[in-house]
């Protein structure tokens, strides 16, 4: 069971201005994968039931996740968020867009990641060498 204040935006892309295909959704249930494990966020993915069915559009579709075994290693993963920008630290309005290269585990181990919190369910993409290697 979730709180009633937890809401999913969809088809938001532009944070500073409301769009006409973005809607608020109220969740109705979180379903936590049973093998979670919070200190490591290992399994970290969930159900997310909404309040209401909801229709795909432009902006608005599933996720297409990969088969079970598959490997992206040396691909050029996709990295998409509205980060903080660099003056004063406030949100940006626009996601940004980044490319950079799918690391294997020796490859994240030996650039610094923790490897208490690095798991078998864990990707890293950055530059092996490189100041900034993100894990999830």
């Amino acid at each position: 069971s979730t709180p009633p204040e937890v809401k999913v935006s969809l088809g938001g892309y532009d944070r500073c201005h409301i769009d006409v295909s973005s809607m608020n959704i109220s969740v109705d249930d979180i379903i936590l994968n049973p093998e979670f494990t919070p200190r490591t966020h290992a399994s970290d993915l969930a159900l997310i039931r909404l309040s209401r069915p909801i229709k795909f559009e432009k902006r608005i579709s599933p996720v297409c996740l990969p088969n079970p075994g598959s490997t992206y290693l040396g691909q050029v993963g996709t990295l998409l968020g509205w980060t903080r920008t660099e003056d004063a630290g406030s949100q940006a309005c626009m996601p940004k867009k980044l490319g950079l290269p799918v690391l294997g585990a020796n490859e994240c181990l030996k650039s610094g990641v923790d490897p208490d919190i690095y798991n078998n369910d864990s990707g890293c993409i950055g530059v092996v060498g490189g100041k900034s290697i993100l894990c999830e």
